[in-house]
């Protein structure tokens, strides 16, 4: 799989910002993600001085809450029987931050990612993305603290159940989905992204889609593609989020011990989106191509534009589109980056 990484030299100011924010808690206001990190890199590698880091930390924290203290200690043996509480943000912090002191960043993903890969769709995949940014920066500090939002944060969406992968490519399986009365164009719970995802993980029909990806497309394009599919099609908020997600797993790809695996957990937690979205008709190859070769600005118009948004997604999904761009080539990307951006309809 193609795969673009470089730790871009970076003023002090960001790690400072990055530091103050761990003493946020990673949630907010009844389970909200504090994007603040993860909107924090992306202005950093879309080019914002140090000045608007500045401006945007001050204005987005004061809507954060305190760090949880450690209450309980989470120890190894303990370590996968409280996944997903939501309320252990803090214990896990510190067994992750005690954890990366003994053994070093590349052993702590090896040991404890290949457990937490199966939940990579809690908080609304929030916690990957931040885990991903923290790599792209090199920031330790941000791996330890991803992992405990991940690990407190965990929703897994059903294992595996061994029927044999369809071979067809995600976007064909997608309109497979869309198909499924029980699946196909109906509402949710509202509220948080995940309480869709929830209702969906329960209905019988959507157990075996994990298993439907095929082996060729396990290493990402296939499935970037559809990600991308998906949010050009609906242009909706969730959808967003799943474009987000994908280029973030593609920056951990090297970490994971089993990447095929998470590749799965992706696509299923993509399917989850789809649904959560009312399965709306996915363009055809004609449109999409048309949308691809509209007349848009170039991609650094697009980041300044992004750079001086107060608005975190429209910041993170310009970065992740460009990021995506430069590996795939997908002329798509750009469209969707403008559009977010404000600058074409």
């Amino acid at each position: 799989m193609p795969h673009r990484r470089s730790v871009a030299q970076h003023s002090p100011t960001i790690d400072e910002l990055l530091e103050k924010n761990r003493h946020f808690d990673a949630q907010f206001g009844g389970g909200l993600s504090n994007h603040l990190s993860m909107a924090l890199v992306a202005l950093a590698r879309l080019g914002a001085t140090d000045a608007r880091l500045g401006q945007f930390f001050a204005a987005y924290s004061k809507q954060l809450e305190p760090r949880p203290v450690e209450r309980t200690p989470i120890t190894r043996e303990t370590f996968t029987k409280n996944l997903g509480t939501h309320h252990r943000y803090g214990d896990y912090l510190a067994f992750f931050a005690d954890e990366l002191h003994r053994n070093g960043r590349t052993q702590l993903l090896a040991t404890y990612l290949p457990n937490l890969v199966p939940g990579i769709s809690g908080a609304a995949f929030h916690a990957m993305i931040r885990l991903a940014y923290g790599l792209e920066i090199d920031d330790d500090a941000e791996v330890a603290a991803s992992l405990a939002y991940l690990a407190d944060a965990y929703l897994m969406l059903g294992a595996p159940t061994g029927d044999a992968p369809i071979d067809e490519p995600p976007a064909e399986l997608l309109r497979r989905l869309a198909a499924m009365p029980a699946l196909a164009h109906r509402t949710w719970r509202s509220g948080l992204i995940t309480n869709a995802f929830e209702d969906i993980a329960k209905q019988p029909s959507f157990a075996g889609v994990i298993d439907w990806l095929p082996a060729s497309a396990a290493e990402l394009a296939q499935l970037a593609e559809a990600a991308l599919l998906v949010y050009a099609s609906s242009d909706d908020f969730v959808a967003l989020h799943g474009l987000t997600s994908t280029h973030a797993l593609r920056v951990a790809w090297p970490h994971f011990s089993a990447p095929a695996v998470a590749a799965r957990f992706q696509f299923q937690a993509l399917c989850a989106v789809y649904a959560a979205i009312g399965t709306p008709p996915l363009l055809s190859p004609a449109d999409a191509s048309a949308l691809a070769r509209r007349d848009v600005p170039a991609w650094p118009e697009i980041a300044a534009t992004a750079v001086r948004s107060n608005d975190e997604h429209v910041i993170k999904l310009v970065y992740s589109a460009r990021e995506e761009a430069a590996v795939y080539g997908h002329p798509l990307y750009r469209y969707v980056a403008a559009k977010k951006a404000g600058l074409v309809s």
